[in-house]
C-alpha cells in the first residue's frame, strides 16, 4: 500500500473514533440508585413464573370451554369420538425443560406424581368427587403409572366404544383414595394453544389451535366459544379434506398444461401444476369459512351458551383489522360474518323455540336425473 493508501485508512480511522467519542458525549448523565444483581434475579423468576401461570391460566380456560364443546357436538363428530375423563394434570417435568426451574418454583409442592391442575365445573371427573390436588397414583385396572404422558396414557386405554369407568388411585391429603371416573363421549378434536402473538385459530383436521394472540383477545367464555366451535366445525365439516382434494385436482389440470406447453417446446418448471394446486386449494375457502361460522355456532348453542351477542366478536375483530370489514379474500368480510351470524341466531332460536333438533340444514341432494317417457331407466340396456 502506498503513503496515500496509508493517509486515507488512518483518516478513515480517526473519523470513526471521532464519532465513537461525540456519541460517548450524548450518554445520559443522570445519577441513578446502584442496584444488586440478586434483586434482578429475583424479578427475572417472578416475571417468569408471571409466564407460566398465564400459561395454565389460558390452557385451563381453553380446556374449560373445548371440553363442553367437544361433549355437546358429539353427534356432529362422525366417527371421530373419544372418551373424556374431564380433567388436567401437572407435572413437574411438564413443559419445556427450560421452564422445570420455574415451575418448581411456582409449585413447590410437586413431587413424582402429577397432580390434577383444573377441573371443569361440568366435568365427569368433578361428579366422579376428583378435586383440584389431588395426586395422580395410578389409572386404570392394569396400573398405568403417570408421567409427563399421563393423557397420552389414558387415551390409550380407551376406546370409541368403551365408556367403562376408569379406575384412578391417586393420594389426597396423604389419604389414599379410590374413584371410578366414567368417560364423557366426546369429539376427538382436542384444542391447545400455540405461541404465537397473532388473533389467530386454526384447525388441522386433527385438532383445534388457538394463538396466545387470540386467547390475550378474546374477552369472555361466550366468545372464546365462538372461536373454538368455528374450528372445531372446520374438522366435523372435513374442509381440510376438501380443500387438498380441490388442490390435487387443480394441481392435475395444472400438470396437463405443463405438459403440453412442454411439447411445444416451453420448460415451464411445473409453475402451472404448483399455481393449479394453489387456486383450486383456495376454491371455496370463504363459503367454507362461512360455514365454519354457521356450524360452530350450532356446537356452540348445544352446549348451553348464549349466542345472542357472538357477532359482536366480528365487530371487534373488524377494528382490530379494518382492512377485513369489507374486503373478503380467504376469509368472508367481517361485516358479512356478523349478518351472517345473526341470521343463523334466528334460524337456531326458532329450533330452540319448537324443540326441532339443533343441527345445521343440509343443501338438498341434487335428485338423479329421470328417464323421459317411453325410455329405459338410466343404464338398462333395452
Amino acid at each position: 500500500m502506498d503513503a496515500g493508501g496509508i493517509a486515507m485508512k488512518l483518516g478513515s480511522c480517526l473519523t470513526a473514533v471521532a464519532m465513537v467519542a461525540a456519541l460517548g458525549g450524548c450518554a445520559p448523565q443522570s445519577q441513578r440508585p446502584a442496584i444488586e444483581s440478586e434483586a434482578v434475579k429475583a424479578e427475572e423468576l417472578e416475571q417468569k413464573k408471571l409466564v407460566i401461570k398465564t400459561m395454565l391460566d389460558q390452557r385451563d380456560l381453553l380446556y374449560r370451554i373445548s371440553y363442553r364443546l367437544a361433549k355437546a357436538g358429539a353427534d356432529l363428530c362422525g366417527d371421530q369420538i373419544t372418551w373424556s375423563l374431564g380433567f388436567l394434570t401437572l407435572g413437574r417435568e411438564d413443559g419445556a425443560e427450560t421452564d422445570h426451574p420455574t415451575l418448581a418454583a411456582l409449585f413447590p409442592d410437586l413431587g413424582n406424581n402429577p397432580i390434577v391442575s383444573y377441573i371443569p365445573p361440568d366435568s365427569v371427573a368433578a361428579a366422579a368427587g376428583l378435586r383440584k390436588g389431588d395426586e395422580v397414583i395410578l389409572v386404570g385396572e392394569g396400573g398405568v403409572e403417570p408421567n409427563r404422558y399421563l393423557a397420552a396414557n389414558i387415551g390409550l386405554r380407551l376406546t370409541t366404544t368403551d365408556n367403562n369407568p376408569v379406575k384412578l388411585k391417586i393420594r389426597r391429603n396423604g389419604t389414599p383414595l379410590d374413584i371410578a371416573v366414567t368417560p364423557a363421549r366426546s369429539c376427538n378434536y382436542p384444542a391447545g394453544i400455540t405461541s404465537e402473538s397473532v388473533v389467530n385459530a386454526f384447525a388441522d383436521g386433527r385438532g383445534v389451535y388457538i394463538a396466545k394472540g387470540m386467547m390475550d383477545f378474546v374477552r369472555t367464555d361466550e366468545e372464546l366459544a365462538l372461536v373454538t366451535g368455528h374450528e372445531l366445525a372446520h374438522n366435523f365439516r372435513k374442509h381440510r379434506d376438501a380443500k387438498q382434494g380441490n388442490a390435487v385436482a387443480g394441481q392435475v389440470a395444472g400438470t396437463i398444461l405443463d405438459i403440453l406447453v412442454a411439447v411445444a417446446g416451453v420448460n415451464t418448471g411445473g409453475a402451472f401444476g404448483k399455481a393449479g394446486a394453489q387456486l383450486a386449494g383456495n376454491a371455496n375457502s370463504v363459503e367454507f369459512e362461512g360455514e365454519a361460522d354457521y356450524a360452530g355456532l350450532y356446537v356452540m348453542a348445544r352446549a348451553g351458551y348464549a349466542i345472542d351477542d357472538a357477532p359482536t366478536f366480528w365487530r371487534r375483530m373488524g377494528a382490530n383489522n379494518p382492512n377485513a370489514i369489507s374486503h373478503a379474500t380467504t376469509h368472508p368480510a367481517t361485516a358479512e360474518r356478523f349478518v351472517a351470524l345473526n341470521a343463523a341466531i334466528k334460524e337456531i332460536k326458532t329450533k330452540q323455540q319448537s324443540g326441532a333438533p339443533l343441527v345445521p340444514n343440509e343443501k338438498p341432494k341434487e335428485a338423479a336425473p329421470q328417464p323421459l317417457p317411453g325410455e329405459p331407466p338410466l343404464g338398462v340396456t333395452p
